[in-house]
């Protein structure tokens, strides 16, 4: 028996209708049953991917994108079955965070693992192989200051540094370094949210002046990359 028509339209309809029924019960804030509608939203109306387009990044132009932290995972092996799943799930893009803290931890350029030794550089480099291996593209985001380049009263790393120009001495290093091989990079993170911008009010001015280094900077190649503000949620 076929479906009547305009059928998921009336499902759509009545699904919505409970979710607002049980938010409305609920003792949840108003905010949350928000946010849960417009992922449920974006989850329903999303372009569904074969699995041949899924799996084959020649097939299809796969704009889904997930956040990574692949950098905590200390076995290459995890981070690459990581990679797999991702990719078999149709995942397209990830954006990896590239901590300037990480890199540069000491000193301005020294980039020397303090405690192992070897290059800070390596597991964003096996990230990217990885990934690029695959078939799924890079976003790096680039953020949190190392403590040499931090205010003395700063609480941590997510506060801005004293000199915008060691920030962007260290983009121009990570495009130098990751031409041709990562899709777009992104300045700085959320600097309109409390805990992304040293725990301080959000500072429009602020970021202004920290981005006055950015996509025109003479250092950097832009031929193959792509510079994203950074997304901004309330």
């Amino acid at each position: 028996m076929a479906a009547p028509r305009g059928g998921w339209l009336i499902a759509m309809a009545a699904a919505l209708g409970l979710v607002l029924l049980v938010g409305a019960l609920s003792t949840g804030p108003l905010d949350t049953l928000s946010i849960d509608l417009r992922h449920r939203w974006v989850a329903t109306t999303s372009p569904r991917l074969t699995i041949e387009q899924a799996t084959d990044p020649g097939q299809a132009e796969n704009r889904v994108g997930v956040n990574t932290f692949l950098e905590q995972e200390v076995e290459p092996a995890k981070r690459q079955r990581s990679l797999e799943l991702l990719r078999d799930a149709g995942v397209g893009w990830i954006r990896q965070e590239l901590p300037w803290e990480q890199i540069e931890p000491v000193a301005k350029g020294q980039t020397t693992d303090p405690k192992f030794g070897d290059s800070t550089w390596a597991k964003f480099d096996d990230v990217v192989d990885r990934a690029n291996a695959l078939g799924i593209k890079v976003v790096f985001r680039l953020d949190t200051s190392p403590r040499w380049a931090l205010a003395a009263d700063a609480p941590d790393g997510l506060s801005p540094p004293l000199d915008h120009a060691d920030y962007w001495d260290f983009v121009a290093e990570v495009a130098k370094r990751y031409r041709g091989r990562v899709a777009a990079y992104q300045v700085w993170n959320e600097p309109n949210l409390n805990s992304e911008w040293g725990r301080r009010p959000p500072d429009a001015v602020a970021y202004a002046q920290l981005l006055r280094g950015g996509p025109d900077d003479p250092r950097i190649d832009r031929s193959d990359v792509t510079f994203s503000r950074p997304v901004l949620v309330k």
